[in-house]
C-alpha cells in the first residue's frame, strides 16, 4: 500500500513538472513562432532580444534589393534575422523558396544572383548548382505551399514585408512593406532597445 501511494505521488510530481516545463516553453516562444509562419530560415544564431522577420519572395527584385540590408543587420548582431519565403509572384517563386528551405547554404547565391530569380534564367541557374539536395525538395515544396497559404490568410498584400519586435513580445512593434533600407530598420531596432531601458 505504501509503494502504491509513493508511486502515485511520484507520478503526480512528474506530470506536474512536465506541464510546467511545457508552459515555460510556450511563454518563451517568440512572436515569430506565434505568428503562425510555418517555415523560416534563420540567417544567424545570435541571441539578440530583437527579431527581424522578413517575408520574401525569391522572384521579387525588391526582396533581392533588401538582402544586403538583412545580411548587414544579421552580421551586426543587433537583431536575430529570420526569412519566411513565400511564393506569390511567379511559378519559379515556390521552386526558389523550396530550394532555399532545403539548402540554406545556397541562400546567399539565391539572393545575390540575377540568374536565380529571373524566370527566363531559372532553369539554367538550377542546373549549375551542384549543392542542391533534390530529396529534400519534395518536403520543402509542401512547406512553401503552407507558407504561401499563411501569407494569404494573414491578408498580406506584398513583399518584402518586414517585422521588428522583441523576441519575447506578444506582437512585433514595427511593420514595413517594400524596400526599407538599413537606417530605417536600425532605427526600429534601436527604438526596441530604448524601450527596454
Amino acid at each position: 500500500m505504501k509503494w502504491l501511494l509513493l508511486t502515485i505521488c511520484l507520478l503526480i510530481i512528474v506530470v506536474f513538472c512536465w506541464v510546467c516545463s511545457k508552459s515555460n516553453v510556450q511563454s518563451e516562444m517568440s512572436w515569430v513562432h506565434r505568428s503562425g509562419a510555418p517555415y523560416g530560415i534563420a540567417l544567424d544564431n545570435n541571441k539578440s532580444s530583437i527579431t527581424v522577420m522578413a517575408v520574401v519572395d525569391f522572384a521579387c527584385p525588391h526582396c533581392h534589393d533588401e538582402w544586403p540590408v538583412l545580411e548587414k543587420i544579421s552580421r551586426s548582431r543587433k537583431a536575430h534575422v529570420v526569412l519566411i519565403p513565400v511564393g506569390i509572384l511567379s511559378p519559379s517563386s515556390k521552386a526558389l523558396g523550396s530550394i532555399a528551405l532545403a539548402n540554406p547554404n545556397l541562400l546567399n547565391k539565391l539572393m545575390s544572383s540575377d540568374m536565380a530569380w529571373r524566370p527566363q534564367n531559372f532553369r539554367a541557374w538550377v542546373q549549375k548548382q551542384s549543392e542542391l539536395n533534390p530529396r529534400l525538395m519534395t518536403k520543402t515544396i509542401k512547406q512553401m505551399q503552407e507558407n504561401t497559404m499563411w501569407f494569404h490568410r494573414q491578408g498580406f498584400t506584398g513583399v518584402p514585408l518586414l517585422f521588428v519586435g522583441k523576441r519575447d513580445a506578444l506582437n512585433p512593434s514595427s511593420r514595413f512593406l517594400g524596400e526599407t533600407g538599413y537606417p530605417t530598420l536600425m532605427h526600429a531596432i534601436q527604438q526596441e532597445n530604448a524601450n527596454d531601458q
